[in-house]
């Protein structure tokens, strides 16, 4: 047999089979003989490690979170990907053999089932920490991309999809694609493929259209016209709206998302609650805010959008009242240190302090120095203009900066001794350099019966 054909041997001993792995053998030796292997065990650890190292590199799945997306909010706001034949069970504790047993019970129970469908149940168990994930939509459309952070798992909770992997869902930029070979739930995809699916970028978050609609509303802030409208409102706002709000909640530093609130209850509606009079609000809004605190009352990193402008930024109100009089007692007790504290921060030109509707913005300095009871806003204001021109990326590293920049003012609302926080946030400990102890390379403990198997010598003939 010749290195690279298909293998005659099986598993059950036989000369034949002997003879042709003593010629692999043989064949291994003089490939690697560049590498001076003494014996059979040296080509065996040589193989050993090469596993090892591939092993250590990523995977990349695309995986499809049910018929359509149907899953897919859910796959985005918990975390996870899903897969179907919830009817196996738990797999985590069963061997490949086991699995097959188990699978071959089910399908002689239901005709109709085919053993690929199943087996991808078995691919998708094994699935690694660190492996890539492409969640797709049909054939022409990517959702997200993420990263798996954990082992699988079987959620006996679930309605459906009960096979599952936590991921941590890194961007969420929609993408078009062209994949009709994208038929079964899970498949395997090239380096190459992964990267070419990341390299195609929309142009633009938004639309003129989503300014359009708000224009619309600032212009009749009526229910009926968000009604009619609906669809449109979804795709074009809210929608990627959301996605933008989302993937800055992922990059936001530990700290923040430790303190404040990124996954529920984030956004407003449009329609207004005003006991049937049917108006609507000309704007959209959602904010990060305290953990088991209100949206509607705490004070917040806030994104807010209407037909002229994007405003994200720092914001407390009247309904905020306790955390609004916290807030005021801190800045009024540490002014002269936070003036110093802060300087590099909120000196940034592209901020503005002042309330939404001002047609001036009010020197930091001055804004912290003078601050009273009424609303309490800091931000940066991005015209329509540059809101069109800016891709996805850039829009979230823009407001990324920003909250960072503006996180000390919550702190200022929530901690009763702000300022050794805020010191930590705004110049986070060096761990100095650790070198780590130097241990000698130590053999890895190798059984006679392991190098009998290995080298095909007889155990009794090693023992001598």
């Amino acid at each position: 047999m010749k290195a690279g054909e298909a293998s005659k041997f099986t598993s059950s001993p036989s000369a034949q089979s002997y003879a042709e792995i003593q010629q692999l053998a043989i064949e291994l030796k003089e490939v690697l003989a560049a590498y001076a292997p003494r014996d059979m065990v040296d080509i065996q650890s040589f193989i050993w490690t090469c596993n090892l190292a591939l092993k250590s590199q990523p995977r990349y799945w695309k995986i499809a979170p049910g018929e359509n997306a149907w899953q897919w909010d859910e796959c985005r706001d918990n975390g996870f990907i899903g897969i179907g034949w919830e009817e196996l069970g738990d797999i985590s504790e069963l061997s490949q053999k086991e699995f097959g047993e188990r699978s071959e019970r089910l399908m002689s129970q239901h005709p109709d089932w085919h053993k690929a469908g199943m087996n991808q149940v078995w691919v998708f168990s094994q699935i690694q920490e660190g492996d890539r994930i492409v969640a797709n939509q049909g054939t022409t459309k990517v959702l997200g991309m993420g990263t798996v952070t954990g082992a699988y798992y079987y959620d006996p909770n679930a309605d459906r999809y009960n096979h599952r992997l936590p991921v941590r869902w890194d961007d969420l930029n929609p993408r078009s694609v062209n994949k009709k070979s994208w038929v079964k739930t899970l498949i395997s995809l090239t380096p190459e493929q992964f990267d070419e699916i990341l390299g195609e970028r929309s142009a633009g978050l938004f639309t003129a259209t989503t300014f359009e609609l708000l224009a619309a509303l600032h212009a009749n802030p009526r229910k009926e016209v968000y009604q009619n409208r609906k669809q449109e409102f979804k795709q074009y706002l809210e929608e990627p709206f959301q996605r933008l709000f989302r993937q800055v909640a992922s990059e936001l530093p530990d700290p923040v998302k430790e303190r404040m609130e990124t996954e529920r209850n984030l956004f407003a509606q449009i329609q207004k609650n005003d006991f049937k009079h049917g108006g609507a609000w000309d704007y959209y809004w959602g904010a990060f805010y305290r953990k088991d605190g209100k949206r509607t009352e705490d004070a917040q990193l806030f994104m807010w959008m209407n037909h002229e402008r994007l405003d994200v930024g720092f914001f407390i109100g009247l309904h905020g009242s306790d955390q609004l009089q916290q807030f005021l007692k801190n800045c009024r007790a540490n002014s002269e240190t936070l003036l110093e504290l802060l300087e590099k921060s909120l000196s940034d030109e592209k901020l503005w302090f002042g309330s939404r509707d001002s047609a001036t913005s009010i020197p930091w300095k001055q804004w912290l120095q003078e601050l009273g009871n009424e609303d309490i806003r800091a931000s940066l204001r991005l015209p329509k203009a540059e809101v069109l021109k800016y891709s996805t990326e850039q829009l979230v590293t823009q407001i990324t900066q920003v909250y960072k920049q503006l996180f000390p003012l919550i702190l200022l609302t929530i901690e009763s001794e702000p300022l050794p926080m805020i010191r930590k946030h705004l110049e986070p400990d060096v761990k100095p350099d650790v070198k780590p102890d130097v241990k000698p390379d130590v053999n890895m403990e190798y059984s006679l019966a392991q190098c009998a198997a290995q080298t095909y010598v007889e155990e009794n003939l090693l023992q001598d």
